[in-house]
């Protein structure tokens, strides 16, 4: 069983001590919010509704939801849990959030199963466009990264570290010492501390911005119990609190985003948000923007920055420099299926696959040869961060064709090596092309029209592969990324560049 003292005296160090961790000690409630202090005989709890005009003290619960979800808000079920909800009705991750609520003193507590109408359109899109706040505002957060669906639980008996039992003798006294083993006596083991991010949790798209906008979240894992804030993470049997430098480069710092500083860092944060964000895994894969849609709304509000379906406007042609990144021995099955509408070709978002984006260092100062002229996007519902039904980027830029064809032994994972040849250029240059459909064959050669993007000051250039839409004049949509060859040389990056020169710009559509 996990030791809520010690974590109650975690929060309160953080709430005393932390400078830049918000307090949260009193919050407007959400709409609909569970009232564990209703009933005093009973350990059962009942939903409130119309709270937003109330002010208190929340917690948030982090989950997956499984394979099964029995106990759910529904229409039928809305009056139903507004007389009352029995405790033993309930499955075990959400008795475990229950019980550690009540044990930390704490009156409310928000689970999104039970205080979002799951049968209702209206309302989950209501509410979605709130998750943010309701994260945000929330005194703490409780997650359990062993638990993978809501029977599991998250308060079993948990593998504890070895301890001995020693006597130390001096000349006055003796006593008994109990020694732990702390899992984190060398480098190696650094990476234990990370909270389980290979978890099958932390592969639910919604946990990121559910841990990322939190004040404090509390994970239950399998081998100890751990605080993350936005400080740093104090660990069960560990004595001293891990800076975030030590934490995995495969998990997103959490911050505040307005701490950032400048609009560069801004951006390169959001990039890596994004790569870490794609590797994750949605039960409805039209979720893939309303999912990210709080930490969309907070990056804007203290970016003063436009959205455009998961890109920035003012980060633009930076943004459009991502590749989907697959090993190439490997079959990954795409996660979208061609039915279904996410976002533009020129967005992250429509990919089917995880993502990375090339040179993402802010350090690396981008040069822009792409100038946008005006763009749009039609969301599909209420949220403005959420579904979109359509877009466009309307740029001016440089287009040239060139052809392409493949050199088999040499690939970056999701980028596999080329010859790109020109009537402009001498021979032929070496050229990385990422396609963003897997399915993708070469025949050889293959004509490909090329949007030149920029180049960076390592001398990398980049350019969109585009393709034109059947019966639109000068409409495109991204068909992949091409760049010079990383590590080509300047003579490669140069030569790429040329394929450009002395070419008129154009006035073209990317949807």
């Amino acid at each position: 069983m996990a030791d809520i003292q010690l974590a109650q005296t975690w929060l309160n160090d953080c709430v005393g001590s932390h400078e830049i961790c918000p307090k949260s000690l009193r919050s407007r409630l959400p709409l609909r919010i569970l009232d564990l202090e209703s009933f005093d005989d009973t350990p059962d709890l009942r939903l409130m509704v119309d709270a937003k005009t109330t002010f208190g003290r929340y917690a948030t619960l982090s989950h997956c939801w499984g394979q099964s979800q029995p106990l759910k808000l529904t229409k039928s079920t809305h009056d139903n849990f507004k007389e009352g909800i029995a405790y033993s009705s309930l499955p075990r991750t959400f008795q475990d959030a229950v019980t550690v609520t009540r044990s930390l003193g704490i009156r409310y507590l928000w689970i999104d199963s039970l205080c979002i109408t799951q049968d209702c359109k209206v309302d989950w899109e209501e509410q979605c466009t709130e998750m943010g706040r309701i994260y945000k505002d929330s005194f703490i957060t409780l997650a359990g990264p062993a638990a993978s669906g809501c029977h599991s639980g998250f308060l079993d008996a948990r593998q504890l570290p070895p301890q001995a039992t020693i006597t130390v003798s001096d000349t006055e006294s003796t006593s008994d010492v109990i020694l732990s083993y702390s899992g984190v006596t060398d480098t190696e083991d650094l990476g234990d501390l990370v909270p389980e991010s290979d978890s099958v949790l932390f592969t639910r798209a919604w946990v990121l911005q559910e841990r990322l906008l939190s004040s404090r979240v509390l994970y239950f894992g399998t081998k100890r119990m751990y605080l993350e804030c936005f400080t740093n993470v104090r660990f069960e049997n560990c004595h001293y609190p891990i800076n975030w430098q030590y934490q995995s480069v495969g998990m997103v710092e959490k911050l505040l985003i307005g701490r950032l500083g400048s609009l560069p860092k801004c951006f390169q944060y959001w990039r890596n948000l994004v790569t870490t964000y794609s590797e994750t895994c949605l039960t409805h894969a039209t979720d893939k923007l309303p999912a990210l849609s709080g930490l969309a709304s907070e990056f804007q509000q203290e970016t003063k920055t436009k959205y455009l379906a998961g890109i920035w406007k003012e980060d633009i042609p930076r943004q459009l420099v991502w590749y989907v990144f697959f090993f190439i021995d490997e079959t990954p099955l795409p996660m979208i299926s061609a039915s279904d509408y996410i976002a533009p070709s020129w967005s992250w978002a429509s990919a089917k696959l995880p993502v990375q984006f090339i040179n993402s260092l802010y350090s690396n100062t981008f040069h822009s040869g792409l100038e946008l002229i005006d763009s749009e996007v039609i969301r599909a519902g209420s949220d403005p961060f959420g579904r979109v039904k359509s877009g466009f980027l309307k740029v001016s830029g440089f287009l040239e064709t060139g052809f392409v064809r493949q050199l088999p032994d040499k690939y970056v994972p999701g980028r596999r090596t080329h010859y790109l040849h020109s009537e402009k250029t001498a021979g032929d240059i070496l050229a990385e092309y990422a396609p963003d459909d897997i399915t993708y064959v070469s025949v050889l050669p293959t004509e490909m029209v090329m949007l030149y993007l920029g180049r960076y000051s390592t001398g990398q250039a980049v350019a969109l592969a585009i393709e034109l839409v059947d019966g639109q004049d000068d409409t495109y949509r991204r068909v992949g990324l091409m760049s010079s060859d990383d590590f080509g040389g300047k003579d490669i990056n140069d030569r790429f560049r040329d394929l450009f020169r002395d070419v008129e710009k154009r006035v073209l559509l990317l949807i």
